[in-house]
């Protein structure tokens, strides 16, 4: 049987490099990503439109109040300064001036909503304003962060790349062959596996005896009759 002995220990790197490799993917795809910040940023956005109708609301509301503050007056100096003589046109004075004083009541009443409606808006506000501040210090947090691992996580991998190459130059080819066209296919990128107990270390399955005595004497390679991995003696 071929000495699969190096070929274990190759494992291990590969299945750390498939490790690190993940995370390397996974570093990658959060690093930049603002999903979380710009998911906030629209509800502010949103909120900062409808802030900006009721001030248009408040403004024109507030300008047809003074609008009739002056007319209001205006009325009443004709009315009290003694420029109208004649009771008709008196009485016609007072009439617009209490229409007017109606006006500017429902438009001040208009006006009390509006700041009523506009009050919890604003403090909702404020309140996504502060949080995306903190998202957005968050977000260059986690990024340094991210950037620093990601440097640690690549000059481990180059490492075990290093190492890997070491050990695949003094393994022979068709040995190497074989174990790479096992973990190919293992769901787990694993190619070969001891046997402990009689039993594989990998889907813990029972071996028959007699594969396992064949394991421990003969000279070709024994397989898992379950999981496939190339099985190596305790």
């Amino acid at each position: 049987m071929p000495d699969f002995s190096l070929i274990y220990k190759l494992q291990f790197t590969d299945l750390e490099l498939n490790t690190q490799g993940k995370r390397i993917d996974d570093i990658r795809k959060k690093l930049g990503d603002r999903a979380a910040i710009i998911a906030v940023q629209k509800v502010l956005d949103r909120l900062s439109i409808k802030i900006n109708e009721i001030n248009i609301r408040q403004k024109k509301t507030e300008d047809e109040i003074s609008s009739l503050i002056t007319r209001i007056s205006t009325a009443e100096q004709k009315l009290y300064g003694g420029q109208v003589a004649n009771p008709r046109e008196l009485q016609d004075l007072q009439n617009d001036i209490a229409q007017l004083g109606r006006q500017k009541d429902n438009h001040e009443d208009e006006l009390l909503a509006i700041l009523e409606e506009s009050e919890p808006i604003k403090v909702q506000h404020d309140g996504i304003q502060e949080k995306l501040k903190s998202a957005e210090s968050a977000w260059d947090t986690l990024q340094n962060q991210l950037n620093q691992e990601l440097a640690s996580v690549l000059e481990s991998t180059g490492k075990l790349k290093n190492q890997r190459d070491e050990m695949v130059s003094v393994i022979p080819n068709d040995t190497l062959e074989l174990y790479d066209q096992v973990r190919s296919r293992h769901p787990q990128g694993k190619g070969v596996a001891r046997v402990k107990n009689n039993m594989c270390e990998s889907c813990l399955v029972v071996l028959p005896a007699r594969q396992v005595q064949a394991l421990r004497s003969d000279s070709t390679s024994t397989r898992c009759t379950s999981c496939g991995l190339i099985l190596l003696p305790e």
